[in-house]
């Protein structure tokens, strides 16, 4: 009978049992041997196999980057003709309208009917017309001032406007001198050199006043090309019988132009400014009793609300709310002085 170890239990291994060290998965290991080597042309098809399937990845990346490249290419070229077809198919602005007076309508691109407008930005190709009790004050995009008085019909095609009939008053002040305005009429076309002027034309007759600066009428069927100064007008009857005669800057018959004038927002609101605009709206002469009250114009501001009033208003104003005065002289002068 065995004597068992009291340390032992069941599974252990009992005396007389060889207990081997060894690591069994070493020993399958030993009792396998070494493995064969390969053929070197095993080698050789594997590598070639594996150096293949790289050039593959590397040529598939490489064509997907060239093809993102592309279609980036071809977003960028796609949203340019976009662009330029939407910059081609919307007209750009040209006009906006400061002041409606009676009937304004225009002839609404959506519908093709006349409607009614008094307010908002006007693009290249917009007909324009005015009732009997109607008038407008446009300001163009690139500079100066357009206004419509009553029964007029007009076209707007940037720096061009086309003057089917009635009467308008151009006023280039703000606009840079080497763009010039043309306006388009039966007669030929009335081009602006840095001026004020107004234009009335119907079947039977062309009238162009010079309030400022100078005119050119070109191409014109009746008559060729003649040229209109300061203080002139020029009379052209369908006939082509042509005529000057003098008109004063600051005549009467003027004062439909002065009555859709709007008063610049001026950054600084100097009372220079405000005299100065009163003389070009006006079209008369500003002087000064002495040098101090011309230095004084210069710095003193105007504390007053100027919206909505007519040039000679102001004029009143400035005088009611400051130390300033005027005096209006026969020879058409606006003197300014100062009270003690």
């Amino acid at each position: 009978m065995h004597e068992t170890n009291g340390d032992n239990v069941p599974g252990d291994n009992v005396p007389g049992d060889k207990i081997s060290d060894t690591d069994p998965l070493a020993e399958i290991v030993r009792a396998a041997g070494r493995r064969p080597a390969p053929p070197q042309a095993h080698y050789d098809q594997v590598f070639a196999a594996a150096h293949s399937t790289w050039r593959r990845r590397i040529k598939r990346r490489r064509q997907q980057r060239w093809f993102a490249a592309a279609a980036a290419i071809g977003l960028f070229a796609i949203a340019g003709a976009l662009w330029q077809s939407f910059q081609t198919s919307s007209p750009s602005l040209t006009a906006e309208i400061l002041l409606a007076n009676g009937t304004v309508q225009w002839l609404a691109p959506e519908t093709g009917l006349w409607a009614e407008i008094n307010e908002g930005s006007l693009r290249n190709g917009t007909r324009l017309r005015t009732g009997a009790d109607g008038a407008t004050s446009l300001r163009l995009i690139n500079g100066g001032s357009l206004r419509l008085s009553s029964h007029t019909e007009i076209v707007l095609n940037g720096d061009s406007f086309v003057l089917n009939e009635g009467m308008i008053y151009f006023d280039s002040a703000g606009r840079r001198p080497a763009m010039a305005v043309d306006v388009i009429t039966p007669y030929g076309t009335i081009r602006d050199v840095g001026t004020q002027f107004e234009v009335r034309t119907d079947r039977d007759l062309l009238r162009v006043r010079v309030r400022s600066g100078s005119v050119a009428l070109l191409d014109s069927p009746i008559i060729g090309s003649v040229s209109g100064a300061s203080g002139e007008e020029l009379r052209l009857s369908a006939a082509g019988e042509l005529s000057r005669i003098e008109f004063a800057s600051d005549d009467p018959e003027w004062a439909w132009a002065e009555s859709l004038a709007v008063v610049p927002n001026f950054d600084t609101p100097y009372v220079m400014r405000y005299l100065q605009w009163i003389a070009e709206e006006t079209g008369k002469q500003l002087d000064f009793e002495t040098e101090d009250v011309r230095l004084r114009a210069e710095t003193a501001r105007f504390l007053g609300d100027p919206q909505g009033l007519l040039p000679t208003e102001l004029l009143v104003t400035i005088a009611a709310t400051s130390d300033f005065s005027f005096e209006m002289t026969d020879s058409g002068t606006i003197v300014i002085s100062r009270d003690d």
